[in-house]
């Protein structure tokens, strides 16, 4: 939906200005002319002040001396790949939308990509089921649970922490007949105790300055919408539909950072 390819269910899609969305699809690599040689096939891609850079990129991506002639046709999945994001890279783009990048790509491969995506100025949106790949690359999680979509504010690393210290506290529950709390698990004195309490901090303060910078972004909404003559300008049915979907993230957030501080409660100094 966000790439367009498909319309939503339910609702619009707003686009903010100057948005270039690039998408790279699961099966990227297969959309490649095969009559092209790599070096052609980028520099069909590539703009006029890109060109010179063409073969530094070709290397960056791993391919250098005779590689660059080959034909796309007789690369392998790996090669395709890397060739398909290195064109996606060319393009002036500040959105850029990955479904399953690494699927086909090496160990060596795949650190190229990371540190060009690590380097990369603009926004990523990930789809991935690649956890090295994902670690350190990505600020926010979007998990399904419980037929919903939860929002989770960090990286997969700890985003993986957190549940496997839920898991722990809800295998406990069921084995006990009554509610058994982290400080009932685990006492102050254990170093497992000590870095729980230390990621319910770290989850708390996450979260209060997402609440905070949610709420500064509706005061200036408010501002803009209390201006003469905002409704009769065209940005302002946009402008208030954003106001209507800050609202909702921080009554998400706001929900978040209550959950956040009952957890607190587990872990008394």
């Amino acid at each position: 939906m966000v790439t367009r390819q498909l319309p939503p269910d339910d609702g619009v899609i707003a686009e903010a200005h100057q948005v270039h969305i690039g998408f790279y699809a699961q099966d990227q690599s297969e959309r490649l002319d095969g009559k092209k040689t790599v070096l052609g096939s980028l520099e069909d891609e590539a703009g006029p002040e890109m060109r010179p850079q063409v073969r530094k990129i070709l290397g960056t991506f791993l391919f250098s001396g005779e590689d660059v002639e080959k034909k796309v046709s007789v690369l392998s999945g790996g090669e395709r790949a890397r060739l398909a994001l290195a064109e996606l890279m060319l393009a002036p783009i500040n959105l850029l939308v990955l479904d399953e990048p690494t699927n086909h790509l090496d160990m060596a491969a795949k650190e190229v990509l990371k540190k060009s995506l690590l380097a990369y100025d603009g926004t990523l949106l990930v789809v991935s089921h690649d956890r090295d790949f994902l670690a350190g690359l990505c600020d926010k999680i979007y998990y399904f649970k419980d037929g919903a979509i939860q929002l989770f504010l960090g990286d997969i690393d700890e985003f993986l922490r957190q549940q496997a210290l839920t898991d722990e506290r809800l295998l406990a529950q069921r084995s006990n007949s009554g509610k058994v709390k982290t400080d009932d698990l685990l006492t102050p004195q254990s170093p497992e105790w000590q870095e729980a309490r230390k990621k319910a901090k770290k989850d708390l303060q996450r979260w209060e300055k997402e609440v905070e910078h949610l709420e500064g972004s509706l005061r200036n909404l408010e501002k803009l919408m209390a201006e003469p003559g905002f409704y009769d300008r065209p940005e302002s049915a946009s402008k208030m539909e954003s106001y209507q979907k800050l609202k909702q993230s921080l009554s998400l957030a706001e929900e978040e950072w209550e959950q956040c501080v009952e957890r607190m409660s587990d872990f008394p100094d």
